[in-house]
């Protein structure tokens, strides 16, 4: 028995500027029909669990899913994060964890329970830090440490998920700090495996990690190159969804 997780940075509307995405159509950057695709593309998602980052109310709202959970970033922010349940998984509860570092971002937490049982899902966005930022002053690794404490805290003894856009590839601290923690990364084996379009550049900085409970088979991804466009009128989004089948070891 496996259940399966899914997730996507939608890209906020609030966020889409034509100079940000000179390359796109303007068919993709507009909103209206955008925002029909995202909740269509929400809605046609293969997973009982789908996690949103970059999501806004009424988008959320809109995907006919069912039972879905939204948290807001503070500090004014038009976006948030929102978890997303359906078939066999039943919600037990969900939390939200406010980092402490006054950047208005957060982790939205699920206590599911699951095919393999019980099992805790976060989903989060973490603050973009400009290259050469010192260790100390790294909003991203303040917000690791944050929510694997609340982690710790909450969910001890029973399997971690922690998914979402991390801003960080898979060789930055930021990751490491979640291996020595404990987690592993669903997509470690297809490394070159590019999920995002950042100032033209095809990257991978949306993860799917695990603690060692559980075993992971990652989906795969259609290809990315440097040259590839999104948004586009196929895939609304600068990210790609990520997903994968979760079992229990032990």
């Amino acid at each position: 028995m496996a259940f399966t997780l899914a997730s996507w940075n939608v890209l906020a509307q609030a966020y889409v500027r034509p100079d940000r995405y000179p390359g796109c159509e303007p068919a993709a950057l507009d909103p209206e029909l955008r925002a029909g695709k995202v909740a269509r593309h929400i809605g046609a998602l293969d997973a009982d669990v789908v996690c949103l980052q970059e999501a806004e109310a009424p988008i959320v709202k809109a995907q006919g899913i069912g039972t879905f959970e939204f948290a807001s970033k503070s500090g004014g922010k038009p976006d948030g994060c929102a978890i997303g349940i359906r078939g066999s998984v039943r919600a037990d509860r969900f939390e939200t964890v406010k980092y402490s570092d006054g950047s208005g971002h957060i982790a939205l937490v699920a206590f599911l329970t699951t095919r393999i049982g019980k099992v805790a899902v976060a989903t989060t966005h973490l603050k973009w830090d400009p290259p050469d930022t010192p260790a100390a002053k790294r909003f991203a690794l303040r917000e690791t440490d944050d929510l694997l404490a609340f982690l710790r805290r909450s969910a001890a003894g029973i399997p971690w998920i922690i998914c979402g856009d991390f801003n960080v590839t898979s060789d930055d601290e930021v990751i490491a700090r979640f291996i020595k923690a404990g987690l592993k990364d669903a997509y470690a084996t297809i490394p070159q495996a590019a999920t995002c379009i950042a100032n033209g550049r095809a990257r991978r900085i949306d993860f799917i990690l695990y603690t060692a409970d559980l075993m992971a088979t990652p989906r795969p991804l259609p290809p990315l190159a440097d040259d590839s466009i999104l948004p586009s009128t196929a895939m609304p989004s600068d990210h790609l969804p990520i997903a994968a089948a979760f079992e229990r070891l032990r």
